[in-house]
């Protein structure tokens, strides 16, 4: 099997195991204000690579009127981050409730606060904040064109009780990833 066989196989996989925890109850995650959809909290994703220079990486914020921005960031002197915002764009209402739709199908709010292993050495982490709710994974650094590739390339094996969360976690990232960037599906 090839690398892309085996991901689009991870990934049915785990597609049929987080089907299990779906849960379609749109309320945890969004509202409407004056009949427009709304998310609850903003929505942001965040890949860091910490090296000598300290965090570098990308986060992918939607806002709860679906406004979306890509920013670049690094440490600078003081501690404080420098953030180049990269690319911005409004959602739909019919894209917001479609995240919405992924936040509950995947069970944002069950997800374990870590997963994956800590890295004494210039650890990569994504992390999956909504409201109070933060998860995040320590992972190998990206070597694939997607969060979502690199983190089924990394996931645990298929009988370790992490795989499940892992698994829903990686179609999280995809599904902000996808939506905050001008490539929509």
């Amino acid at each position: 099997m090839n690398l892309p066989q085996f991901l689009i196989a991870s990934g049915a996989i785990c597609m049929l195991t987080v089907m299990a925890h779906a849960d379609d109850d749109l309320s945890a995650y969004l509202s409407r204000q004056n009949d427009q959809a709304r998310l609850k909290e903003p929505l942001v994703l965040r890949e860091e690579q910490n090296g000598i220079a300290g965090p570098t990486g990308t986060t992918w914020v939607v806002e709860p009127s679906g406004k979306w921005r890509v920013e670049k960031f690094h440490r600078i002197r003081g501690g404080r981050e420098e953030i180049t915002v990269r690319q911005s764009g409004q959602l739909t209402p019919e894209q917001l409730t479609s995240l919405a739709k992924q936040l509950a199908a995947q069970d944002l709010a069950n997800l374990p606060e870590k997963l994956g292993r800590d890295v004494k050495a210039n650890p990569h982490r994504y992390t999956l904040k909504f409201g109070k709710k933060q998860v995040t994974i320590t992972a190998p650094a990206r070597r694939s064109a997607s969060i979502h590739q690199n983190l089924m390339k990394s996931a645990p094996a298929q009988d370790s009780p992490e795989r499940t969360p892992w698994c829903r976690f990686a179609e999280l990232a995809k599904a902000v990833e996808q939506a905050a960037s001008d490539q929509h599906e």
